[in-house]
Formats: C-alpha cells, structure tokens, sequence
C-alpha cells in the first residue's frame, strides 16, 4: 500500500492570528487479490450499478467509514415524554394477591 495524505500548515491573517490548517485532497492507490467470486460480483454488481468496480467500491469504503448519521427515534416527542399515571399501580404490585394455578387435569 503506498498514498499520500497532504496537510498544509498555513498563517493568514495579521496581528498574531491563529494558523489555519488547509487540507488538499489526494488518492491513495491499494492493491487488493481478489478470490475470483468476489471478482465476478464486483464486477456484476458495477455493471448493474452503471459504475466502473473502482467507484462501486469507493462507494461502498464511503459509506461504511462515515461516521453514523443521528438516529431519530421511532417513537414521538410526545411518547417519549410521557411520565406515567401518578394513580396507576406499580408494576406487579399486585401480584401477591394472585391466586396459584390450579393443577391440570390430563382426562
């Protein structure tokens, strides 16, 4: 594997301003053995995708590197804000006053 990654550190500005730091974009070229299945499906999976296998797969490197985007819930502002029934029983507070089950009768 052999890239180069460019940074630049760079003053602008007057009267002891921070420096800025100045990215410029560059490549980095990896050579991977492929298992011929894989081969075949990269390939077939570009060809479906109109795109040449070097983009599927920088798209695929994209997307598996970024970090998350914020979940949103499922459950609205309006559930998730809910605080209960002050008069409502605790859960299984009442359960000493079950009865056991019987036991089964088989004929």
């Amino acid at each position: 594997m052999r890239g180069s990654c460019g940074l630049a550190l760079t003053e602008i500005g007057y009267d002891n301003t921070p420096p800025v730091l100045l990215t410029t974009q560059s490549t980095m070229q990896i050579t991977i053995d492929l298992p011929e299945d894989i081969e075949q499906y990269l390939i077939r999976e570009a060809t479906n995708a109109n795109v040449s296998p070097q983009t599927l797969i920088l798209q695929v490197l994209r997307h598996l590197t970024q970090k998350p985007q914020e979940t949103t819930s499922q459950w609205s502002d309006i559930i998730l804000s809910h605080q209960g029934f002050p008069d409502f029983p605790a859960f299984e507070s009442y359960r000493d006053e079950l009865l056991l089950p019987g036991e089964p009768e088989l004929f």
